[in-house]
C-alpha cells in the first residue's frame, strides 16, 4: 500500500532499514509540523517495501511506533 502521494526521495530508499527506523523513531519525538506526516509516509512506503509481512503485522497489532522496529527486523 502507497502511504505517500508523492515520490519517495532517492536518498530514503539507499538508507540501511536500521537508518529508516531510527529516522521513524526520532519522528514521533518531534514536535508536529505539516513535514512529519510526508516523512512518516515515505518512511512507511520504504519500510513495507523491504518487509512487507513484518509492517502488515505491526499494522494488524495496532502497535506503537516504537515497537515498528520489533517487527521489522524479526
Amino acid at each position: 500500500m502507497k502511504y505517500s502521494a508523492t515520490k519517495v526521495p532517492a536518498i530514503l530508499k539507499s538508507r540501511s532499514t536500521e537508518s529508516l527506523l531510527d529516522i521513524w523513531e526520532e519522528t514521533s519525538r518531534l514536535r508536529h509540523t505539516p513535514e512529519i506526516p510526508i516523512m512518516r509516509a515515505w518512511l512507511m512506503d520504504v519500510i513495507e517495501e523491504r518487509n512487507p509481512a513484518g509492517f502488515e503485522v505491526w499494522l494488524d497489532k495496532d502497535c506503537r511506533d516504537e515497537t515498528l522496529r520489533n517487527y521489522i527486523l524479526a
